[in-house]
């Protein structure tokens, strides 16, 4: 009587010889190679063939596309960025043992977030960033403990950060910006003390507070919080990250002054606290911020005058305070700036002359300083440095010939200066300029004829 094999063992013989066969075919490859190959034919979809070099012919699996490996040919790195792979993300590629990076980020993988990678025990960098992954987070994410980046930004996910990301202990780069946690903003974070980059901008979380654990991140060089829906005032022990080069609190309900211990932030190159509630001066110490390139405090409640330590910040090269209360006059050594671009002090109550050297010593491209109460000429040197786009000076008081400079200024769109006091006669040329799409004259004193 013949011998009946149940159906589970013939199931389990049939993947056992199929596995053997794909070894056969592939035995002039190493084992990461089968490995890849595998994955590359039952879990992932490549419908752009951006894998095409993933076969047997291309015996070497380290010269295959996004793969590096180490001094003993064994893979370390897989780096499919933008490939538009999709699929499924199992514990498989868990089996190259020697894995330390592996980036997929855009492309359209989907479903929550695969827990099969906790299995990739030496993992460095993880990036899943710009696919299609939603859901919560795992709890057990602290079996990643060699994990120093973190990056799912632009995704789905939701819901709380699980504590456990707290005890990621050599964590330097936790990047979850545009998703969709909620919560509040996680005081674990506070415990990673390796951390340099931390950005979590664009994420619906309910109204909360910085903790002050954030003030013992002595590594913290990128912070970036934008449109987190935190409350209250800026905490003055962010005065403490001194290896901070990137600050970005913006588009918060944050309310109160600007604590003058932001300013001791030596290193920083960027400060962004644009659409906030802040009232009061701008720190008079804001010279201290010797590093600053971007500044950008506008569509706030401060007052008082611009100070003129802002003259001193030699590396500034965008400087926005526009729609706010300030008054007094614009600091003159803004003109002597030499990397000084963008100028942006529109909808404020600033008096006085516009800085004459404005544009003598830098290149600039995008001035606005409309909708103020500035008086006298305007600046014979916006356009030296050739590549001025655009300048709005409307609905002012400025007087005088319109300078000559204009006429010139090839690389100029957009000039906006009705409703001042400007008379003479209009320069010719001014109409035939070659990429002027814009131009606004309208109430002010001109006088003479239209030439062409």
């Amino acid at each position: 009587m013949a011998a009946i094999i149940p159906i589970r063992v013939l199931t389990c013989f049939c993947c056992i010889l199929s596995f053997l066969l794909l070894l056969l075919h592939c035995n002039s490859l190493s084992q990461d190679g089968v490995i890849l190959l595998k994955i590359k034919r039952e879990d992932w979809r490549d419908t752009r063939n951006a894998l095409s070099d993933w076969n047997e012919s291309h015996q070497n699996p380290c010269a295959w596309t996004g793969i590096s490996c180490d001094t003993f040919n064994s893979v370390t790195v897989v780096d499919l960025t933008g490939a538009s792979i999709s699929g499924n993300l199992t514990s498989a590629i868990c089996a190259l043992s020697n894995l330390t990076a592996l980036i997929l980020q855009r492309n359209a993988f989907t479903a929550p977030f695969p827990i099969g990678l906790l299995h990739c025990k030496r993992l460095h960098k993880l990036d899943l960033s710009s696919n299609h992954f939603a859901g919560t987070l795992p709890t057990r994410i602290s079996e990643l403990s060699e994990l120093r980046i973190l990056n799912l930004a632009y995704n789905s996910f939701s819901g709380s950060i699980p504590p456990a990301f707290g005890m990621l202990s050599k964590l330097e780069a936790l990047i979850f910006h545009n998703n969709s946690f909620t919560g509040e903003f996680p005081n674990f974070v506070g415990d990673l003390k390796s951390l340099k980059n931390l950005t979590f901008d664009n994420n619906p979380l309910r109204p909360g507070v910085l903790h002050s654990e954030l003030g013992n991140l002595k590594q913290l060089q990128q912070l970036c919080l934008q449109n987190c829906s935190l409350l209250g005032r800026i905490p003055t022990f962010l005065g403490n990250l001194t290896q901070l080069e990137e600050l970005d609190l913006s588009r918060n309900h944050l309310s109160g002054e600007i604590p003058t211990s932001l300013m001791a932030l030596s290193n920083l190159r960027s400060l962004f606290l644009y659409d906030n509630n802040l009232s009061g001066r701008i720190p008079a110490n804001i010279g201290q911020l010797r590093s600053i390139e971007s500044l950008d405090f506008s569509d706030n409640q401060l007052h008082g005058t611009i100070p003129d330590g802002l003259s001193n910040l030699t590396y500034l090269n965008s400087l926005h305070l526009f729609s706010n209360s300030l008054t007094g006059e614009i600091p003159a050594g803004l003109g002597k700036l030499r990397y000084l671009s963008y100028l942006k002090l529109f909808d404020n109550k600033l008096s006085g002359w516009l800085p004459q050297s404005l544009g003598t010593f830098s290149t600039l491209i995008f001035v606005d300083v409309g909708k103020n109460e500035l008086e006298g000429p305007l600046p014979k040197n916006l356009c030296r440095g050739g590549a001025l786009y655009s300048f709005h000076g409307s609905s002012n008081k400025f007087s005088g010939n319109l300078p000559l400079s204009f006429v010139d200024c090839n690389s100029l769109h957009y000039l906006y200066i009705n409703n001042n006091q400007l008379s003479g006669e209009i320069p010719p040329g001014l109409w035939s300029s070659p990429n002027l799409l814009r131009l606004y004259l309208n109430h002010n004193k001109f006088a003479g004829k239209i030439s062409c």
